[in-house]
Order: structure tokens, then sequence, then C-alpha cells
């Protein structure tokens, strides 16, 4: 049985024009893990939150990020990458970004 809980999520928007970061809904967290376990009926959420900065060559600005990490195995089958490609403008939106980083590696079964 999976339980939703109201748990802080740990991650935050982008900051807005005067540099206040709102908190991620955690509603939003569980709706994600909800669709991805819907498209490939397991995902794993690390609780270890990353720091990091990138550098945006269209505004020259450099950001400072917090993230959390997602992990569906999955088969990367056409279908499933077509997938993800719909998929990543979906969480652009939902969470505010300007871009997601997605990572595609193969798994074996050992």
């Amino acid at each position: 049985m999976c339980i939703k809980t109201r748990e802080n999520s740990g991650i935050y928007y982008n900051p807005d024009e005067d540099g206040t970061k709102k908190e991620v809904e955690p509603e939003k967290i569980y709706q994600t893990k909800s669709e991805l376990i819907k498209q490939f009926t397991g995902v794993t959420v690390t609780q270890t939150i990353s720091e990091g900065m990138w550098d945006d060559p269209k505004d020259g600005k450099r950001y400072d990020d917090t993230t959390k990490t997602i992990y569906a195995d999955i088969n990367p089958t056409l279908k499933s990458l077509k997938f993800l490609v719909r998929y990543r403008g979906v969480l652009e939106e939902r969470f505010r970004q300007k871009e997601i980083f997605m990572n595609i590696s193969p798994v074996f079964r050992v």
C-alpha cells in the first residue's frame, strides 16, 4: 500500500525575481511518482539532496540548484523514449524549470 504524505519535498522552484525560493509542493512529487509507476511499474526517489550550479548560455547567468533524483528502471524502447520526450515538457512546466535533465542508461539485471 502506498500512503500519500504531507512531508516537505526538500526541493524548491527556481527563485523568483526577488530571489525567493518557494518549496515544491509534496503533491507534485507524489503525482510525478504515480505517473511514472503507471508508465513503467516502479520508481525510486533519492532522499539525498544534491547541490550544483550551471551557466545558462542563453542569458549568461550562473544558477545554483538543489535537486532530487527520481529513478525509473525502464526498457528503452521507442515507445518509452517517446513518452520521456513528451514527459520532459510536462515536468519542466510542473516544476517551473528551464530544463529537466534526464539520463538514460542500460540496466542489466544480475
